[in-house]
């Protein structure tokens, strides 16, 4: 039928297996280790189109669409014995119930975007089709109103660090503050290397006399080779001092999940659970924003791929953190250690 015509033909051609959105990888450095060529600047070997879809998703959001096209397909097996997938306008139908039945048991909207892009991510031919789960997409995002968690104060920032230094974590107070300064993601932050920080002696930037720290950013959500210059002469000292002592290769040697541990556990000590680690960057970037810093510049320090999207996510910020209170001790500590925050927490790390 006419309505078929296209996107299902599309729908007829299998989808990539699971696992071909990490072997391609594999695959290239396999083929790469075998030989004994020296190593050259072309791209990943890939074995079909399919891996050059996939590639163009970051790891992450691959995971996440995938973990939620899975679960919709498992849905549609316990609810019919139909082969997937199923003619495109059946296919819509399907959908549209799914992302119904995610509404009512209370699911929030992440989960129904994953699973409406994951099944687009599949079935790249579909991204101008399935208008009945697209409105319902609307209407669940128009009703499922998402609460923004707040920017972190620059206070609760430097008593959480203090209060991870006291705690022998004196590696992810640093991680944290580098991040408020910064207007680092958490897997930026995590994914840093010592080659990726620029000091004065550096020759590579020629930031010989100045007190310039650069910082490269191989692979952010907005793109890849960003970067962004360490601000604050005290945070300048920090990343000096850690970088000078940690071995190895990795700026910060944790994994996402221990940091998360931490930062979680500093925060519920000072009974401000209600603060995630992507508050640091929303944070930094919202006390530059009342500090008279121009919104163009932050944009450009922050990665934004547009200042549009940067004064609206900026002009939430200030009423965001007057939605939530911080206790008096967290404030009062925060502005005492802030004027010797190097040798505050040097010193709560070796007490």
């Amino acid at each position: 039928m006419a309505f078929e015509s296209k996107s299902a033909r599309a729908l007829r051609r299998p989808p990539p297996s699971r696992s071909s959105s990490s072997s391609y990888s594999s695959r290239a450095s396999s083929s790469s280790s075998s030989s004994s060529s020296p190593p050259c600047k072309h791209p990943p070997l890939v074995s079909s189109k399919w891996d050059l879809i996939l590639a163009g998703f970051s790891p992450a959001t691959r995971l996440q669409y995938d973990g939620a096209h899975q679960r919709f397909r498992d849905w549609v097996s316990s609810k019919s014995s139909c082969p997937f997938p199923p003619p495109l306008r059946v296919l819509d139908c399907l959908l549209s119930d799914y992302l119904f039945d995610l509404y009512s048991r209370g699911i929030g909207k992440g989960e129904a975007n994953s699973a409406l892009f994951g099944t687009i991510m599949y079935y790249p031919h579909l991204k101008h089709s399935l208008p009945l789960s697209r409105a319902v997409l609307r209407g669940y995002s128009s009703l499922k109103m998402s609460t923004p968690h707040p920017p972190m104060p620059r206070t609760v920032c430097i008593s959480l660090a203090f209060w991870l230094a006291v705690n022998k974590k004196f590696s992810v107070a640093v991680a944290v503050l580098l991040s408020f300064d910064c207007y680092l993601r958490i897997g930026e932050c995590i994914a840093l290397l010592k080659d990726d920080i620029a000091f004065p002696d550096d020759t590579r930037l020629g930031l010989a006399r100045s007190d310039r720290v650069h910082i490269n950013i191989r692979a952010a959500k907005t793109g890849v080779l960003q970067g962004v210059e360490v601000r604050d002469p005290q945070i300048k000292a920090l990343v000096r001092l850690w970088y000078d002592t940690t071995p190895g290769p990795r700026l910060f040697p944790f994994s996402e999940s221990v940091y998360r541990k931490w930062y979680n556990r500093g925060c519920k000590a000072l009974k401000v659970a209600h603060y995630t680690p992507h508050s640091l960057r929303h944070g930094g970037a919202t006390k530059d924003y009342l500090d008279g810093v121009e919104i163009a510049d932050i944009s450009v320090r922050g990665r934004w791929r547009s200042v549009k999207t940067t004064t609206r996510y900026i002009q939430q910020g200030p009423q965001l953190m007057m939605l939530n209170k911080v206790p008096q001790f967290v404030a009062s500590s925060g502005e005492l250690i802030a004027s010797r925050l190097v040798p505050a927490l040097v010193l709560a790390a070796a007490g």
